[in-house]
């Protein structure tokens, strides 16, 4: 089934395809002389320097290509590392650690170092170069997609928002990448399209007859208005994806500008060959690569290292060619000798073959045999040319920054120190093509960056690289277990983070300085060895290092690996689990689970007894403890009874002997007098 053309989106296509060819054209057309100036032994010469030589000899030494070659290779030895860090109070450092990880699969599995290797050959050797980031499925049989990064081969073949002012295009609007197929090819890819009949003037845009017809993907920047609201744990939602709870318990909302990339297939005679779909990135997925660049008249101009050095290696081209002419036209010394001393006939061709041996026919002098014949002084180079050879390839190192030192010969330093600085002098002349690499694989990391969260929304099993390289797997949006025992929840989409980019040596070349580093200091301090076997072991480049670094660390005393005990004990125990049970000793093993299975059920009875008994002696003492409780509350009673009748009787008795006894005085303390006997 045909797709349905869209009349604007072809126009907009067609018109910012041309936009972007003609923005570029001037930057293409040096970027193509300076590439094949550096790749083709012909491009080095002009055709008028061509025409003149004829016949006469023409050599090229291409040079250029070992000082491109010597910036190119030492990127390589200073590979990139993309890290994540959390800049909110949603973002988690470890969960930054598991984004690193995935980071470091996704460019382990799309050969990133290579595609990043490429791109930048490009931009040192004709101003700029290009890659890409796309989605495939993990498996033919499965429907996770994950991100790969790809190389662009021909950077002829991307046009690009030529208004963006990032160098990377990170800011593009839109961007292209095309190719061209043949006739069955196209056929092949697309039955139902409609592929062009005639290659003809209208049809100039979409096919040519040597180069096919043009097929291209084509990003565009879609931007609308949209409400969006902020939840009261400060996270936001988009108002076509909240709920109606989350719209009215909202705490604010804005009109927004929400952001997404569009993919579109075009080709044949301008139809949309496969169905659009957005990309899972608010990026546009084509990285630009600068090399050396500048703004003139608001217009960008590009350029490599080896653009200015073009007019040297010339020079240097021609006085070779010189100096080899003049060495081939310059007659041999010839031999001076008296007449009748060459008649045999291999004197004539003595320039031309190597005779064993000449004769000489013997001539007398006045009595006095003649000497054999010897030849002339031979003629030297041009000294001028030798000079002119010399200056010129002095005149390539200025201009391309690169000295003896970094190309490894031998110069003027002699100390370690001295050799050192020239290097970074040459290295410090071009930082800036360095600089720029390391910012477009800035920009590969923040798409990777904002794709995971929308490939990874569902609960699946990830795979991650440590530092080391070393594989592991983790869940991601599913709360699971960790290798030391706590749980983890991976959300990608909680929390903000950013992108830096390491620059340094490679694992590898680390741990090798490292080893080195170490053993150096063991010979200073030896007390190391003591503490830290492990440490330096498993810094060695040997074959099982780690086997036996794990083996000397059990060897050190707990108090000196600290926290590092407990870590590697519990991982240890996660790691191997129970060790494996003899054959000969699981019927032993299967009695004793019967025998201990038997136990713990005539346990179960006789703690049932002692249970019942406790529980009757607990309610016959309690029993006897209330009948004791009544019967001393009935003895308290009772002597509280009888002391309040005694103190009764008491008090009468006391009232009436008071009544019977004759007062013997008056009130107010006076003293009674006593009465006699006889009153």
């Amino acid at each position: 089934m045909a797709r349905k053309v869209d009349p604007e989106l072809i126009a907009d296509f067609q018109r910012r395809f041309r936009l972007a060819e003609s923005a570029n054209a001037e930057n293409q057309k040096t970027f193509d002389h300076d590439r094949r100036f550096v790749y083709h032994d012909d491009a080095q010469w002009e055709s008028d320097a061509v025409g003149a030589r004829g016949d006469r000899p023409r050599v090229t030494i291409n040079r250029l290509q070992v000082f491109a070659r010597n910036i190119t290779n030492e990127a390589r030895e200073s590979p990139v590392a993309i890290k994540t860090h959390p800049v909110d109070e949603y973002g988690d450092v470890h969960l930054a650690k598991i984004v690193d990880g995935l980071i470091r699969h996704v460019e382990h599995d799309s050969n990133a170092s290579d595609v990043y290797a490429a791109a930048f050959e490009d931009a040192v050797t004709g101003g700029y170069g290009y890659f890409r980031v796309t989605t495939e499925y993990e498996r033919e049989d499965s429907f996770c997609q994950c991100p790969k990064i790809k190389r662009i081969l021909d950077p002829k073949t991307v046009k690009l928002d030529p208004f963006h002012e990032d160098p990377t295009g990170a800011d593009a609007m839109w961007g292209i990448v095309h190719t061209r197929y043949s006739r069955d090819e196209f056929e092949k890819a697309w039955p139902d399209a409609d592929p062009i009949n005639a290659f003809g003037s209208d049809n100039a845009f979409w096919a040519d007859r040597e180069a096919g017809i043009l097929v291209a993907e084509y990003f565009v920047v879609e931007e609308a208005e949209e409400k969006l609201h902020q939840l009261k744990d400060g996270s936001t939602v988009w108002d076509s994806e909240a709920t109606k709870k989350q719209k009215v318990s909202a705490t604010r909302s804005r009109m927004s500008c929400r952001r997404r990339v569009m993919w579109y297939k075009i080709g044949g005679q301008g139809e949309v060959l496969e169905d659009p779909v957005e990309f899972p990135s608010r990026y546009i997925p084509i990285i630009r690569m600068p090399g050396r660049e500048w703004f003139e008249d608001g217009k960008r101009f590009t350029c490599g290292a080896i653009h200015y050095s073009k007019d040297a290696q010339r020079i240097y081209n021609y006085a070779r060619s010189q100096q080899l002419e003049r060495l081939a036209l310059a007659p041999k010394a010839p031999f001076i000798g008296y007449a009748g001393q060459f008649t045999d006939k291999k004197w004539q061709t003595l320039n031309t073959k190597n005779w064993p041996f000449l004769e000489v026919e013997p001539i007398t002098i006045a009595g006095n045999l003649a000497p054999l014949p010897q030849r002339s002084q031979v003629v030297g180079l041009d000294p001028a040319l030798s000079e002119e050879i010399q200056l010129s390839n002095e005149e390539i190192k200025a201009t391309t920054g690169i000295t003896d030192a970094n190309l490894g010969q031998h110069s003027n330093e002699t100390s370690g120190r001295a050799i050192m600085a020239r290097q970074q002098q040459g290295n410090r002349a071009n930082a800036d093509f360095i600089s720029n690499r390391n910012i477009a694989i800035r920009q590969c990391g923040m798409i990777l960056l904002d794709m995971f969260p929308r490939l990874y929304d569902e609960p699946r099993v990830a795979r991650i690289l440590g530092p080391d390289g070393q594989p592991d797997l983790v869940w991601i949006q599913r709360e699971a277990q960790g290798r030391d025992g706590n749980k983890y929840f991976y959300d990608l989409s909680a929390g903000k983070y950013d992108i830096v980019i390491d620059v340094g040596p490679a694992y590898s070349t680390r741990r090798q300085e490292a080893a080195v580093a170490m053993t150096e200091t063991l010979r200073s301090v030896p007390l190391i060895g003591q503490v830290a076997p492990d440490l330096i072991v498993q810094a060695q480049d040997w074959p099982d290092a780690d086997k036996l670094a794990a083996r000397l660390r059990k060897t050190i005393p707990p108090q000196i690996l600290g926290k590092d005990a407990d870590q590697d004990g519990g991982a240890q125990k996660q790691e191997q689990g129970p060790p494996p049970i003899p054959p000969e000793l699981q019927q032993h093993v299967q009695e004793l689970e019967q025998e201990n299975q038997q136990l713990k059920q005539d346990s179960a009875v006789e703690s049932n007894k002692l249970a019942l008994e406790k529980y009757k002696v607990d309610q016959d003492n309690e029993t006897k403890i209330r009948v004791a409780l009544i019967n001393a509350g009935q003895k308290i009673e009772e002597k509280n009874i009888a002391e309040q009748g005694a103190n009764a009787r008491h008090a009468a008795q006391s009232a009436a002997e008071s009544a019977l006894s004759p007062q013997a005085g008056t009130d107010g303390g006076q003293e009674i007098a006593p009465q006699s006997e006889d009153e």
